[in-house]
């Protein structure tokens, strides 16, 4: 019972503390992490295109491979909040268990698509990675970005 209501007041003491609204944190990541995905798409194209490899399929893998990233993060933010929602309402339980079933089913449908996608070779698979793989150093550049905004305010 302890372990709760410690939890319980983690997660009070982060929403309260918090600077921010979620919300327009969220959409700021989200706005930044598409323009970051677009420019790698871009970034992609432009060295298959100087290696001379460049063909359609180098496109539609790079914009799939964004699309999912960004649907990968949207729905991990979705998830992630109805977690602490339920933490915060004092079901800790509950809340793990909504967060890790939205991990698995988030991954289980990458792997799905992914394996879809890159199977008839209708995408090439390099470039339909490639935005995935960059997900996480995107949204890390976002965060230093936001961190030296917020000192600087």
């Amino acid at each position: 019972m302890k372990k709760r209501k410690d939890l319980r007041s983690v997660f009070k003491i982060m929403t309260e503390n918090s600077t921010a609204d979620p919300k327009n944190v969220f959409t700021k990541q989200l706005m930044l992490l598409t323009a970051g995905e677009l420019l790698a798409v871009g970034l992609i194209c432009a060295v298959f295109l100087l290696l001379g490899k460049f063909d359609m399929k180098v496109l539609w893998g790079g914009l799939l491979g964004a699309v999912l990233a960004i649907g990968n993060f949207a729905a991990m933010a979705l998830g992630l909040s109805m977690a602490s929602k339920k933490a915060l309402a004092g079901d800790t339980k509950g809340g793990q268990g909504v967060s890790t079933a939205s991990m698995i089913v988030r991954y289980l449908l990458l792997a799905l698509i992914l394996s879809f996608a890159a199977k008839p070779k209708a995408v090439n698979p390099i470039a339909l990675v490639v935005p995935l793989a960059l997900f996480r150093p995107i949204l890390s550049l976002e965060e230093m970005i936001r961190t030296k905004e917020e000192k600087n305010a």
